[in-house]
């Protein structure tokens, strides 16, 4: 091959590239993404990889949706087939599995009150891992409150309303 065929090839492989992902064959778009489901759900009944393909399909429209924004346009096929590369690692389909089994067991991150970082989930987090030891100060607290309550009611229901 000659200079010019190498680069006339060179070329046509950095405009392939360039080429928005939702313009690619299915087949080949899909490729990728048919590994992943393989690699994640091993038969018919595994509802926890049926889940954690679920989580990788929307952590994929979470990707894609932030692209556009940052962007402003479609990921090319190269940058699409790098995000389906780096989601396809043993660890990261290893998390996704762990993710849905901690969904399945009611665990799972609460993506619509911010996710499982966020600080809307640090509470609820924070408070699965206290020791159940009897009551908290939280509810010793209520429970003098409506005491209190209670109290300032009967007296102003017996001696009356100070003026």
């Amino acid at each position: 091959m000659d200079h010019g065929d190498e680069q006339a090839t060179q070329e046509k492989v950095v405009e392939a590239d360039k080429r928005p992902a939702s313009l690619l064959h299915p087949e080949i778009q899909d490729a990728g993404r048919n590994a992943v489901f393989a690699a994640l759900v091993k038969s018919d009944t595994d509802v926890t990889g049926l889940v954690a393909y679920s989580i990788f399909k929307q952590n994929e429209l979470d990707w894609l949706s932030d692209f556009k924004k940052a962007r402003d346009r479609e990921p090319s096929e190269g940058e699409a087939d790098a995000y389906i590369i780096g989601e396809s690692t043993a660890r990261r389909l290893a998390t996704y599995r762990h993710l849905a089994e901690a969904t399945l067991l009611g665990k799972g991150p609460d993506v619509a009150a911010g996710g499982a970082g966020s600080a809307a989930a640090l509470p609820v987090r924070q408070a699965e891992t206290k020791p159940s030891g009897g009551m908290g100060a939280s509810a010793l607290l209520y429970i003098l409150l409506a005491i209190a309550v209670l109290a300032g009611v009967y007296f102003a229901a017996r001696y009356g309303v100070l003026k």
